[in-house]
């Protein structure tokens, strides 16, 4: 599987941390559901992870710190975590990561 698109559906509940699991996948796209809870920690062991769209969710707690540093998630190129309830501060070091689009 390249692309995990289960975006639009009525999905609930916290992202499975075994979604990290999937370090093959290029692109993930969980938008329009109904996602809470905080953002996985796993999601940084997806290495070939170019894109992830997590927006319109209701998603909570802070900017995962793993987004700020580029040895994690290298392909990462576009992410978009818009219309959530996340909190805290920016990760120090994500504006480092020059080819990240948010």
């Amino acid at each position: 599987m390249r692309e995990l698109g289960l975006n639009s559906n009525q999905l609930s509940g916290p992202i499975p941390p075994e979604i990290g699991n999937l370090s093959n996948v290029i692109g993930m796209s969980l938008a329009g559901n109904q996602l809470s809870g905080a953002i996985p920690e796993q999601l940084a062991g997806m290495n070939s992870l170019w894109f992830v769209y997590l927006n319109d969710n209701q998603l909570s707690g802070a900017l995962p710190g793993f987004l700020a540093n580029p040895a994690l998630l290298p392909e990462l190129e576009w992410i978009d975590l818009s219309d959530n309830r996340l909190g805290g501060s920016v990760p120090t070091g994500i504006g480092d990561r020059t080819n990240l689009q948010m």
